[in-house]
């Protein structure tokens, strides 16, 4: 949220409310409030894939648009009380790999917590996959080599 000169309002909470028009979907919304029960892909900030709504903290809000796997047009509008309305006008390209056996995602912990002075890093052997048709499927991981003598000499974090 902006004033009139294009700064930054950082006391700015009102509420924006965003649809979305053509090949996609909003996937989710947040504001950095870590206080806030309102968040991410809940009911109450996300009623259907293309329409959400979420208070500005410190004057920024974000959308997360989901494309299609087809070629044409997202158009995103972005309207808040008192405020003038936007869009924005996306161009998105044809998903080049759809078959049914692509990985989607896949699940790993994003942590690995290991005392000073250890001498290896327990990395997982294996994360799980899960392909476009929905299976799910255990895949191995091949890991890089890494410094294990850098690990001995590192210092304990002081905060």
């Amino acid at each position: 949220m902006t004033d009139a000169n294009g700064n930054l309002n950082t006391k700015a909470t009102n509420t924006i409310n965003f649809t979305l028009e053509g090949n996609g979907s909003i996937a989710g919304v947040d504001n950095g409030d870590q206080a806030t029960t309102d968040k991410f892909q809940q009911a109450s900030v996300l009623p259907d894939s293309t329409s959400a709504r979420i208070n500005a903290y410190a004057g920024k809000a974000l959308v997360i648009i989901k494309s299609t796997k087809d070629a044409g047009d997202i158009k995103l509008n972005i309207t808040s009380g008192g405020m003038t309305a936007q869009s924005i006008r996306i161009q998105t390209k044809a998903a080049a790999n759809t078959s049914s056996d692509a990985i989607s995602s896949y699940r790993m912990s994003k942590h690995c917590y290991i005392l000073s002075g250890s001498s290896s890093i327990p990395l997982p052997q294996s994360v799980e996959a899960t392909f476009a048709n929905g299976t799910t499927k255990n895949l191995p991981v091949t890991w890089n080599d890494y410094d294990k003598d850098a690990l001995k000499r590192a210092k304990p974090s002081s905060r």
